[in-house]
């Protein structure tokens, strides 16, 4: 079997549609009965998984080719015999991209994908496509930095708050973003800011010291509407975000 790399589960989980990856994450426990999730939040939460679980990693490589049923029977020659199929590359490659032939060889269940890749990229015809299949396979190789498993908004605060604090979460699990809503702009504005800023978040964590009264009224309906999490605090200090985002991700 094809050895994981985090580089090349994210570019199998980016290629699979949103239900695809919901049954993923339901089936492995990131998602509980009934709840729903954005397609980046899951990819990222399988992504963050994958890297504890095989039997994750061997339902993302399946999902993947199942989702992509004619790449794997068009290269089913490349399984036979590399130098055959490579000798009928120019009709391969005008169907698929080089890409999609070299995802499909790295999730054969049966085979090390990373030899068999090689081998079909040294049979290749032509410099320009065997440097770009080698490019490919050397970023898929690269072990990427542990990904975040959450991101979350904090409303309210001073500018000097994101400095202080924001390096003391930088080697944790969490992705902050700073939104300081420092003055009232009008319901209508916002309404639009505080939409924008919890686009592709998990949760928010609401400074009632500090943001205004219909800011923060604004941030907790609209989080929960989404079905984020989210949690108030009094101040902007290092104890109370930890205890807020010890109690929204507990799992973490």
């Amino acid at each position: 079997m094809t050895a994981w790399t985090s580089a090349l589960g994210a570019r199998l989980l980016e290629s699979l549609p949103g239900e695809d990856l919901a049954r993923l994450a339901s089936a492995h426990g990131i998602l509980k009965e009934g709840e729903s999730a954005a397609p980046p939040r899951l990819r990222r939460e399988l992504l963050l998984h994958a890297g504890q679980s095989v039997a994750l990693q061997r339902g993302i490589r399946l999902a993947w080719r199942a989702a992509h049923g004619d790449v794997v029977a068009a290269a089913h020659l490349i399984h036979l015999s590399v130098a055959g199929a490579a000798a009928q590359c120019e009709s391969l490659l005008g169907q698929f991209s080089p890409e999609e032939i070299l995802l499909e060889l790295l999730t054969d269940e049966h085979d090390d994908g990373w030899q068999l890749a090689r081998e079909f990229v040294q049979e290749l015809r032509g410099e320009t496509l065997r440097q770009q299949c080698e490019s490919l396979l050397a970023g898929w190789l690269a072990q990427r930095p542990r990904p975040k498993a959450a991101r979350v908004v904090i409303f309210g605060g001073h500018p000097r708050d994101e400095s202080r604090l924001g390096p003391l979460f930088e080697s944790g699990p969490f992705e902050l973003r700073w939104r300081v809503c420092e003055r009232r702009q009008g319901d209508s504005a916002d309404r639009g800011l505080i939409a924008d800023a919890l686009n592709s978040a998990d949760a928010a964590i609401i400074i009632t010291g500090m943001a205004s009264h219909n800011i923060m009224e604004l941030a907790r309906g609209l989080a929960k509407s989404r079905g984020l999490r989210w949690r108030c605090v009094e101040k902007a200090t290092a104890g109370q975000l930890t205890a807020a985002l010890e109690e929204m991700f507990p799992e973490l």
